[in-house]
C-alpha cells in the first residue's frame, strides 16, 4: 500500500509539473515505481507515446533518465550536446539536473520507455522556461 501511495504521489507531480506546458496528446502510461536499495531513490518506468509534431518542453529530472525509442524517432535536445535524432532501437541518457527537451519531427507516432532514478520526495520533472 506505500508502495502504491508513493507512485501516485510522484505520478502526480509529475503531471502537475508537465501538464500545463505540454502537448494535450502526449500520453504517459505508468508502468512501476520501485523504491531502490540506495536509501531515498526509487526507479520509476513509464511508456511516453508522442504524436507527429508534439512537444516536449525544456524540463529536469532530481536524478537520472534513462530512455529507449520502441518506435519512431524523437529529436533530443540536452543542455551542452549538439540536436541529435534518437531513432527506434536507440536510447539515451539525460544526467541529473541536465536541462534537456525533444519533439517529434517526423510523421510517425514516437513511443519510449522511459526509466527515472530520483529522489523520491521531489517532483520527477521540473519545467524549465
Amino acid at each position: 500500500m506505500k508502495n502504491k501511495s508513493l507512485f501516485l504521489s510522484i505520478l502526480c507531480l509529475l503531471f502537475a509539473n508537465l501538464a500545463f506546458a505540454q502537448a494535450p496528446e502526449i500520453k504517459r502510461t505508468p508502468l512501476q515505481t520501485v523504491p531502490l536499495s540506495t536509501p531515498g531513490k526509487v526507479a520509476i518506468q513509464m511508456i511516453v507515446d508522442i504524436p507527429p509534431g508534439g512537444v516536449v518542453p525544456k524540463h529536469t529530472h532530481p536524478g537520472e533518465e534513462i530512455s529507449y525509442v520502441m518506435s519512431g524517432e524523437i529529436e533530443l535536445n540536452i543542455d551542452g550536446q549538439a540536436t541529435k535524432v534518437v531513432k527506434v532501437g536507440e536510447a539515451f541518457y539525460a544526467p541529473d539536473g541536465v536541462i534537456h527537451g525533444g519533439r517529434n519531427a517526423s510523421s510517425t507516432p514516437v513511443k519510449l520507455l522511459v526509466t527515472y532514478v530520483v529522489e523520491k520526495d521531489k517532483p520527477v520533472a521540473t519545467l524549465v522556461k
